[in-house]
């Protein structure tokens, strides 16, 4: 999911005019949203998982803060339980 909001898949996707930039950010958000429910903190003690899985939340806070505020409640709050999770116990 990180690799699809990177800027130079989204230009190839802009130059070939088969799929705009919303659709790849509402594409993204669908994913974690997805993601989101599973992840646990027993998988969040996985190093390589865990470390992916922040990437890609990092990207899509700092990316598209503005989608972040239009998920649902339960979503938002599985989302901050990781955060608080993550921050607590970071290396």
């Amino acid at each position: 999911l990180i690799h699809l909001g990177t800027k130079d898949f989204t230009d190839l996707c802009n130059s070939s005019k088969g799929v705009e930039t919303g659709q790849i950010t509402d594409l993204i958000f669908f994913g974690l949203q997805q993601i989101l429910p599973l992840m646990t903190q027993g998988l969040l003690q996985y190093p390589t998982l865990c470390q992916m899985y922040f990437s890609l939340v990092g990207f899509m806070v700092e990316t598209y803060p503005e989608k972040l505020c239009a998920l649902p409640f339960e979503l938002f709050s599985s989302l901050l339980d990781s955060l608080l999770f993550g921050m607590s116990h970071s290396d």
